[in-house]
């Protein structure tokens, strides 16, 4: 997928033309050094190309709402050959409207803003942040490998977590009543003040208010769905514990002549004709047990099913509903306190069961099949890494040529298993095989980050699709800008991708041409910036 323009209704927006493969928006602001303005529009070009394509967020653009409520953008674009379009405004989306174009690759990765550059693990954009399991297997995924088995294993190991402290919490309260109840009690009010917590995060973008609501409805249902599931799980055990008793106990006629005939006693026809009865007797009562067993699984089973694919399809709407999140921090916020609300929903589930002991052995017995099962997903994991290395290593490649290039730095992309089995992503630098801190340097990590997604971008590009980094030279020595641009052009060139940058206009280097710069903004006058005036 490559951008061909961006334009708007606004009769003042300027029109953005991108060039088939290399692309630079430039950014002149007056010479003033105490009143420089860098609010030009080159960072809202890239922020409109999320919006519109990716559902991006709409609060960079709150004063152009307030100002121009009824502008839309539109974004035309070539995809496998066919060019399409795809708007988007202020005003709220009608019911089924879709509200991103549908892509194979992970493209919130491939536009990086001036933020976004140094951090201590470029991998980990402010998108990418939190636990584990919220960014490595997307990252995964990008590198080449199966990103599917790394979240299996985070969510075991998360599992492993819930059951061990769901355990300790039931051994903690196996004491008097009293004390039970206070704790139950305790909890109870925790819960209420973590939901109130919850209710006033303000983390949803500003044309989806409603969501609010409806993610916290959904969060409460399923706080009372979980403890339900539980309890049918319960009594699906015991009823087929049950079942396994009753196959257990077998009433055999053979036995009782065999005994007759060790004391040598006369098995007559009339005893064995009573004792086929009772053995018919038998046999109905069991088949009966049996019959009246197997129908009370079926309607627990039934309740479970029914449960369980209701709580799937609430989690379904929760997952899509928290994608139109826009305040990071309240994102963070709300995923913590909301699994601290979770585990309190298990603890008070187990708190009003009546038999401790029975729980603490279920629970034991839930936690050895996980274990298990995470041993089995670690392994599935650490053979996918180690066998399917092909594009990681192309990757890495280019990585290393990219940083040995502009910065005459040896790194490399390091993927590392511990002894659990987790994975880590980060990258190194060597100088003579021992680690150096060369890339702790402002510098070095904006070149690395920028590196990263330009070594993926040329291996992961089956879509022939583009990636935009914004103000990636800018305070860089020339000598390593000029040297980044070339190797940009060889590779957009070799790999076809689009690539789009960002720049001021003092920070240009000699190898950028005329026709590489698609808008040059500027704050001399309105009509040099990009919406036709300041917000």
């Amino acid at each position: 997928m490559r951008i061909i323009n961006l334009s708007s209704n606004l009769e003042t927006f300027r029109t953005v033309k991108f060039n088939e493969s290399f692309n630079v928006i430039v950014g002149a602001p007056l010479e003033n050094e105490k009143n420089r303005s860098h609010n030009l529009g080159k960072t809202t070009i890239l922020k409109l190309l999320k919006f519109v394509l990716f559902n991006g967020s709409p609060k960079p653009f709150e004063k152009i709402k307030q100002k121009y409520p009824e502008s839309v953008f539109t974004v035309k674009f070539n995809d496998n050959n066919v060019n399409a379009e795809f708007s988007r405004g202020f005003s709220r989306r009608k019911k089924d409207e879709i509200k991103e174009i549908e892509t194979f690759i992970d493209y919130e990765y491939f536009i990086r803003l001036q933020d976004e550059f140094v951090v201590d693990n470029p991998f980990k954009k402010p998108s990418y942040q939190g636990k584990d399991i919220y960014w490595k297997p997307r990252v995964l995924e990008l590198l080449g490998f199966d990103g599917s088995l790394l979240e299996r294993k985070l969510k075991l190991s998360e599992e492993i977590n819930n059951i061990k402290n769901a355990i300790n919490a039931v051994k903690k309260v196996n004491q008097s009543q009293f004390d039970k109840e206070t704790e139950i009690l305790l909890l109870e009010k925790q819960k209420q003040v973590l939901q109130e917590s919850i209710n006033q995060i303000k983390v949803f973008d500003s044309d989806n208010n409603e969501i609010n609501i409806l993610v916290n409805n959904i969060d409460i249902k399923l706080s009372e769905i979980k403890p339900q599931i539980y309890e049918l799980k319960t009594q699906i055990r015991k009823i087929n514990q049950s079942k396994n008793r009753l196959k257990q106990l077998s009433f055999d006629t053979t036995k009782i002549e065999e005994v007759f005939s060790e004391v040598n006693l006369y098995f007559s026809e009339s005893i064995k004709h009573d004792i086929k009865e009772l053995n018919s007797f038998y046999e109905n009562l069991y088949m009966a047990r049996q019959e009246i067993l197997n129908e009370q699984l079926t309607i627990v089973q039934d309740q479970l099913n029914t449960w369980e694919n209701e709580a799937e399809e609430l989690d379904l709407q929760r997952a899509s509903m928290l994608k139109q999140i826009s305040n990071e921090s309240s994102i963070q916020a709300y995923k913590s306190m909301y699994g601290e609300l979770t585990e309190i929903e298990k603890q008070l589930a187990l708190l009003k069961q009546n038999s401790v002991a029975e729980n603490i052995k279920n629970l034991e017995d839930d936690l050895a099949k996980i274990q298990t099962q995470h041993i089995e997903a670690a392994a599935l994991l650490a053979r996918n890494i180690d066998e399917s290395r092909k594009k990681f290593e192309e990757i890495n490649k280019i990585y290393k040529e990219i940083m040995q290039k502009v910065l005459k730095i040896d790194a490399e992309i390091k993927l590392e298993k511990n002894k659990t089995g987790n994975i880590s992503i980060n990258v190194k630098s060597y100088k003579n095989g021992i680690e150096t801190d060369e890339l702790k340097g402002d510098t070095a990590k904006k070149i690395s980050a920028a590196a990263i997604d330009l070594a993926i971008r040329c291996v992961r590009n089956e879509d022939n699709g583009f990636i935009a980094q914004d103000s990636v030279i800018d305070n860089i020595d020339k000598n390593g800008a000029k040297e980044f641009i070339n190797i940009v052009k060889e590779l957009s060139k070799k790999y076809k991708f689009q690539y789009i940058m960002t720049a001021l206009k003092e920070h240009l280097t000699d190898n950028i041409l005329d026709e590489d710069i698609i808008i040059e903004l500027n704050d001399n006058s309105e009509d040099g910036l990009l919406m036709g005036f300041k917000y």
